[in-house]
């Protein structure tokens, strides 16, 4: 999982790199929002069960959320959009929650870095569930979390609060992001800005946590 998610930043870094360009000699936004509008017409089922299946399954696999909701918030409307991304959200933090805690450690090692995993539970052992909320944004962390959260046990009824909560102000903001972008013809630069927002917020928090490691060595 952790060379998986290396190979798909490199990827996707390099995809953007590309992208930029091309959305000014090759017409890539018009060229995407055309064909978006032409699955919303006439597989609009399809559309939305391939964006649900999508959301369900980024616990195991490194599927952009914020990128799949930002279209989704276009080619399905803020209200349909939201459902089905909520509801795919929420699938994939039960399916993490619960997987996680029948496994045990030895899975919640192979789906995560040991590193991120001491990190997050420790904080879960100071704030809670209000570590889920806070880290529902942030890739590789906010998957974690989830699986830190079954790991140890937490209440699942104040599990399942949390990660519906985050994911409903997540999904909504993004969604909200690419039904403006689509109305406004900048569907493509809102797509590259919501998937390098959560890695910057990923980055920003790793930078964080190394300047700890630094501070409090003798």
């Amino acid at each position: 999982m952790r060379r998986l998610f290396k190979s798909t930043l490199l990827f996707a870094v390099g995809l953007l790199i590309l992208a930029v360009p091309c959305i000014f000699l090759f017409d890539l936004e018009g060229w995407m929002v055309a064909w978006l509008d032409t699955r919303r017409e006439t597989e609009p089922t399809l559309l939305a069960s391939v964006i649900f299946i999508a959301l369900a399954v980024d616990i195991f696999l490194p599927v952009p959320a914020s990128g799949v909701i930002t279209i989704a918030g276009d080619s399905l409307g803020i209200f349909g959009g939201v459902v089905v991304c909520w509801a795919g959200m929420c699938v994939a933090a039960i399916l993490g929650y619960w997987t996680s805690r029948w496994a045990g450690a030895s899975f919640t090692k192979r789906m995560a870095n040991q590193d991120d995993v001491d990190q997050v539970q420790q904080w879960q052992d100071q704030f809670g569930a209000l570590v889920l909320m806070l880290l529902r944004p942030i890739p590789v962390l906010a998957e974690a979390s989830v699986l830190v959260a079954g790991l140890y046990k937490m209440s699942f009824k104040k599990f399942l609060a949390a990660t519906s909560f985050a994911n409903l102000v997540m999904v909504v903001v993004f969604c909200l992001l690419g039904h403006l972008a689509g109305e406004s013809d900048w569907l493509l630069t809102a797509l590259i800005l919501s998937l390098l927002a959560p890695l910057a917020g990923l980055f920003f928090v790793r930078r964080l946590l190394m300047q700890k490691n630094v501070d409090v060595k003798p």
